[in-house]
């Protein structure tokens, strides 16, 4: 997880789903239905540049700026891949 809910802001978490099933996108709170096509875009650039597939990505907006979007994202995504470093024997 990264973020908060606080104004002009977004939570983001990143959870791990079964090998093979693909990427889960959610998105809510302000502007969530306006705004996800970018958001959308910014995900799966993310994903792409960290090469994570097999994922479900949580965004609970607040009102956030792309580049904040981006931060939160770049930030949840590195925390997961560490997790995960860990879970392997």
């Amino acid at each position: 997880m990264a973020g908060s809910l606080e104004s002009m802001d977004c939570l983001v978490s990143v959870s791990e789903r079964p090998l093979g099933s693909g990427l889960v996108f959610n998105i809510e709170g302000n502007g969530a239905e306006l705004f996800r096509s970018s958001v959308t875009g910014t995900v799966n650039q993310a994903l792409a540049l960290f090469n994570v597939r097999d994922v479900e990505v949580c965004i609970r907006d607040q009102g956030a700026l792309e580049p904040v979007l981006s931060a939160r994202l770049e930030t949840a995504l590195i925390r997961y891949l560490a997790a995960a470093d860990e879970r392997e024997p």
